[in-house]
């Protein structure tokens, strides 16, 4: 796969081990994915990621996905690469389950909820090397021209702010601190890459009936650029963020990075 939005990135997708269902439909399969930049580009980009799909579910009446589980590992997180099998095995684990998705009349996902565990290292049996989050994406919206997404709302659990984590296929994060980020206004360049949006990030913590944390962070972020002239692989490299708190009511903060 060759684009004009990262006209020196090389990406090349190999499916394996597929399987279906009495009605054809997959139930799982094998993918190892290579992002290379090209031999003459001057950049120096060779990642491998190989995810084993499973457990596909789908709606008895419209046959839409329901939920999956993916199960990752990369080299850019430690894995290594073996050509004869095409894949990447060690380093961090993550496994990732997909369920409640809910599909609008055109067929696009407006809810679901993703819980994501990364272990850093596979042969560690303890779980103290282990990432627990849960997102429950609701009321995303898109573009009537375009179809492309122009918000959403994540309600965000993390074992690395307090939550806990039911330790089964389709577990999720609850408790601790709880995260709502609303994503707006996202608006795109003609190369379909993300060039501004708004994000509203409310931090809650309530312990008995005292409340520990409550603090909104609104985001606006703008003149979002790509490297479309060096290394050409569509990395972002620059932007300018314009920051207000609930915690500083009276202050803007501005933040350029290019």
């Amino acid at each position: 796969i060759t684009s004009s939005a990262s006209t020196n990135l090389i990406t090349t997708n190999t499916m394996s081990g597929i399987t279906y269902d009495d009605k054809g439909r997959m139930l799982g399969y094998m993918s190892t994915n290579n992002e290379m930049s090209k031999p003459d580009s001057g950049a120096s980009l060779n990642v491998f990621t190989t995810t084993a799909r499973s457990q596909i579910d789908y709606d008895p009446a419209t046959g839409q996905m329901l939920k999956y589980l993916d199960t990752t590992y990369s080299t850019a997180t430690g894995g290594a690469y073996d050509a004869l099998t095409n894949m990447v095995s060690g380093g961090a684990q993550e496994v990732k389950s997909m369920q409640g998705i809910i599909y609008d009349l055109q067929n696009r996902m407006t809810d679901y909820t993703e819980s994501t565990r990364i272990k850093y290292h596979e042969s560690d049996p303890s779980n103290k090397d282990l990432l627990y989050t849960t997102t429950i994406r609701n009321d995303i919206t898109y573009d009537a021209a375009t179809g492309q997404m122009t918000g959403y709302k994540d309600t965000i659990y993390s074992t690395a702010t307090g939550g806990k984590m039911a330790l089964v296929a389709w577990g999720t994060c609850t408790d601790g601190v709880k995260e709502t980020r609303v994503m707006s206004v996202i608006k795109y360049d003609d190369k379909g890459r993300m060039f501004s949006y708004t994000e509203n990030d409310t931090q809650y913590y309530i312990e008995g009936a005292t409340v520990k944390l409550n603090v909104t962070t609104t985001t606006v972020r703008t003149n979002i650029v790509y490297d479309d002239t060096v290394n050409k692989l569509g990395q972002m490299t620059g932007y300018k963020d314009t920051i207000t708190s609930s915690a500083s009511t009276n202050l803007i903060t501005t933040n350029t990075m290019s």
